[in-house]
């Protein structure tokens, strides 16, 4: 079940204008865990924060539920309130690794990299989310990441 609290941090509103849908019913919203933030500006391993400025984001995304990667994926960085407040779009790569742990041929193109834009946001603790669309269906992916401007 969806908790509607939890639309803002989707970026339903973000994402609903942009032509990221197509008009074809009803929105199908799917939750997954299908998803690894790995680096942030070419830092793994976390903690990550960085000054205002291009937040450099590499990853994977799969819908681990309809076995698949959508080609469209956004990457969000949400504030305390919950309220997306930069959003980028990711380019897709192949990460034979992930095929590799999931024995699923559909993940090749798992591997997931974006420029989020942070520079006039204000200093806090942020936290990271996906959003992988096709059609009218959406798979969120919380990566419970925080990230820090300082």
């Amino acid at each position: 079940m969806l908790n509607f609290k939890m639309l803002p941090i989707l970026g339903l509103s973000a994402l609903s204008g942009c032509g990221i849908f197509e008009d074809k019913g009803p929105l199908s919203v799917t939750i997954s865990t299908g998803c690894v933030l790995e680096a942030v500006n070419e830092k793994s391993g976390g903690p990550w924060a960085a000054k205002p400025g291009t937040v450099k984001l590499a990853g994977w995304m799969v819908d681990t539920i309809k076995k698949t990667t959508p080609e469209t994926v956004n990457m969000q960085l949400v504030n305390a309130a919950g309220t997306v407040v930069a959003l980028a779009s990711a380019k897709r790569a192949e990460r034979p690794d992930v095929v590799t742990h999931f024995k699923e041929p559909n993940f090749k193109m798992a591997g997931i990299t974006a420029d989020l834009d942070a520079s006039k946001l204000p200093a806090g603790e942020y936290t990271f989310s996906a959003v992988m669309s096709q059609g009218n269906a959406i798979t969120y992916c919380p990566l419970n990441v925080k990230f820090a401007i300082q």
